[in-house]
């Protein structure tokens, strides 16, 4: 960095305070601005989103809480607040932390997928990950408690008695992987996003943390980056609208009478466009992984 742009107010206001910084806050309007369409885009498919949300309770009316369209509309609540928060980062410039959210974004659509294609194995696969995720949750409470000789003789027994039952209950299931779960709902294309975002931003990794660096054409070290990314703005906003898309593209295939959403597969085609995948004239597909 410039040696004078080290004493500027908003410089050291950033230094100090980080993402916190009214430097920042007063830059969002700018870095709007800047990346205005993908803005504009980003508040048009929420709107879409939030009116099939909201329409899509009258669908949860009288089921129970474990059918496929109740869970899916969890799933799509989910989402769209995942998708928001992503935006207010996005703002900010912190675009490591909006892929962050992304990366759950498209978890969501693999599970929505698979809810589409198989609805009553999605939901039994579900339950079966929560049992498993207790389980282990279980388990190293117990091991914690034993650690610390702090055994409770009412938890112990009770915490016993849930890992014992779980372990009957999970023996000869298959645990269902990320990829198993993209294949089962035919949504491997969005499984290629979910990785390179698990490496790129979610997972602290070499290359999660490369972003943090300044480097010299040489490939020396030259600093670090610390403050607002205002170049990445554009591709965070692109991939979250896609996620997002996505989502409200495998829940309408569950549940296809939601205010918005007819609008979505016209979304998914301007999104192509403003992408770049696609120039004004190029035939139209249905599918929303291309």
């Amino acid at each position: 960095m410039n040696p004078e742009l080290e004493t500027h107010p908003a410089i050291l206001s950033i230094r100090r305070d980080g993402f916190l910084s009214e430097a920042i806050a007063r830059m969002v309007p700018r870095l709007r601005e800047l990346n205005q369409q993908w803005f504009d885009f980003a508040d048009r498919i929420n709107g879409v989103g939030q009116r099939i949300m909201n329409s899509a309770e009258a669908a949860c009316i009288g089921h129970s809480t474990h059918e496929p369209i109740c869970i899916a509309t969890r799933f799509l609540i989910r989402t769209l607040s995942g998708f928001q928060a992503a935006v207010l980062l996005a703002e900010r410039g912190m675009t490591l932390e909006t892929e962050t959210l992304v990366r759950g974004l498209y978890e969501n659509s693999l599970w929505l997928s698979y809810l589409h294609t198989a609805p009553i194995a999605a939901v039994e696969a579900l339950r079966i990950d929560e049992l498993r995720s207790q389980r282990r949750r279980d388990r190293a409470l117990l091991a914690q408690m034993a650690r610390s000789g702090a055994s409770d003789p009412t938890l112990v027994p009770f915490l016993e008695a849930r890992v014992a039952t779980a372990d009957r209950e999970l023996r000869g299931q298959p645990r269902l992987g990320i990829e198993a779960l993209a294949a089962e709902g035919q949504s491997d294309d969005f499984y290629m996003f979910y990785k390179m975002l698990s490496s790129g931003s979610a997972h602290p990794s070499f290359h999660s943390l490369a972003r943090h660096l300044e480097m010299n054409p040489d490939g020396s070290w030259s600093g670090h980056v610390t403050g607002p990314d205002g170049d990445g703005i554009a591709r965070a906003l692109t991939l979250a609208s896609h996620a997002l898309l996505a989502c409200l593209a495998a829940f309408n295939g569950t549940w296809p009478l939601g205010d918005g959403a007819n609008a979505v597969q016209d979304l998914l085609e301007e999104h192509l466009r403003l992408a770049g995948v696609r120039v004004d004239g190029e035939p139209q597909t249905t599918e929303a992984s291309e």
